[in-house]
């Protein structure tokens, strides 16, 4: 969200190159500051959290009672084998044939958009 704010901050879309690199700081305070408020009263923040997730999904045209789990059968299976072959420190490892090589997430080969 910070990023695309940053990129329209002036009314105008200023494209810029979105790696892992350039924002996981922010990420990674953001998401200790999440769990950390979740932990407070995890009943209230799971149901703020759905009620949010619910708005999102609407403004983005998204229908949520349709939502199912893909990751199954052969998905998971590739996914498993996938993993077996990294460290998780993606910095260190090459890039997947959908990035350009300088962390920049882009569409490969099939429409898959790398996260």
């Amino acid at each position: 969200v910070q990023f695309c704010i940053a990129e329209w901050s002036d009314g105008t879309c200023e494209e810029a190159s979105f790696r892992e690199k350039d924002v996981s700081n922010s990420y990674d305070a953001y998401l200790a500051d999440i769990q950390k408020w979740a932990s407070f009263n995890p009943a209230v923040t799971t149901n703020k959290r759905k009620k949010l997730f619910k708005r999102a999904c609407k403004s983005a045209g998204v229908e949520t009672t349709n939502i199912v789990p893909q990751l199954t059968g052969d998905a998971e299976e590739r996914a498993r084998k996938e993993l077996e072959e990294h460290t998780g420190k993606t910095d260190s490892e090459a890039e997947d044939n959908y990035a350009d090589g300088a962390g920049n997430v882009g569409v490969g080969e099939g429409g898959f958009e790398s996260a």
